[in-house]
């Protein structure tokens, strides 16, 4: 049987040792409290940047926007004014380029703001009926020399308490790929149904798509190498699109069989904070309102 060895330690030899120890862990303690403390400096500095990231965004955006609706509200203007038929089509070819822009500028920067996961709400009230004729004349560069148009259809106007803007950049992205892509000549459906606390939202066009979901969807993807549908736009609007919609809790899919595609689209009629039942959004009535 093996013998325990025992060893017997001095008062003093015991004393040192605690004493070295309760050093070590007074160093092992400062050094956690100073690692926690450069974590909070850190972390700090990574609010502010954040910040900064979501305030240079929005100057971006209106550095944008503002001159551009400027210069549609003077188009607009001189329409009304005594101008020949030359002068009226150098109007027109005007006005498309600006709307073919700030559609391609607002897809950029809400890409961005996707990729930062920058994402807000800015709930506010309006008329669909509404933001459907707008996005209509938004994407009137797309319609040039084949007089297409956007046949609404739906048993009364509905009211939508929800994020205005990317509703808006939601439905701009999949109609316009519909005008794009579009191979017959009668107008590009846009049907709306009510369910339940849900708004559907179906788009129709001739054409059938030849594409996978992952393709569809993904970032600087296009479904057609064709050079006149490449330039149209940047193959990000529909993955902006799917981003948006999954923000705001909905969904989106599409159905390509019988010379038809058809994208539907499903959100909830009035948004709210959840944590906030009585609403803690920037809240407003906008009909007319030109934000893109």
């Amino acid at each position: 049987m093996d013998k325990k060895i025992i060893n017997h330690f001095t008062d003093d030899e015991i004393l040192q040792e605690l004493t070295r120890r309760m050093k070590d862990g007074g160093k092992s303690y400062y050094q956690v409290e100073q690692m926690f403390h450069k974590i909070e400096q850190l972390n700090k500095k990574l609010i502010y940047a954040e910040r900064h990231k979501s305030y240079f965004l929005s100057m971006l955006r209106n550095a944008f926007n503002n001159p551009l609706m400027g210069i549609i509200s003077i188009i607009d203007e001189l329409r009304d004014s005594p101008v020949n038929e030359a002068n009226q089509k150098a109007l027109t070819l005007l006005e498309n380029e600006m709307f073919k822009l700030n559609f391609q500028i607002s897809n950029l920067l809400s890409a961005a703001e996707i990729e930062m996961g920058m994402f807000e709400k800015n709930i506010v009230e309006f008329s669909f009926e509404k933001l459907i004729i707008q996005i209509d004349k938004e994407l009137s560069f797309l319609k040039q020399g084949y007089f297409k148009k956007i046949e609404l259809e739906m048993d009364e106007d509905i009211r939508l308490e929800q994020d205005r803007d990317k509703i808006a950049t939601i439905l701009r992205n999949i109609i316009a790929n519909a005008f794009v892509f579009d191979e017959g000549v009668k107008p590009i459906i846009v049907k709306a149904l009510l369910k339940g606390e849900q708004l559907e939202v179906t788009v129709i066009n001739q054409g059938e798509y030849i594409i996978k979901d992952e393709m569809l969807y993904g970032a600087f993807s296009q479904a057609d190498d064709n050079y006149d549908r490449v330039s149209q736009g940047l193959g990000i609007g529909l993955s902006v699109s799917k981003a948006f919609i999954d923000f705001l809790g909905g969904n989106i899919d599409y159905v390509s069989k019988n010379s038809k595609t058809l994208f539907r689209v499903s959100f909830k009629i009035k948004e709210f904070d959840e944590d906030d039942p009585f609403g803690n959004f920037d809240f407003n009535i906008c009909d007319d309102a030109k934000s893109f």
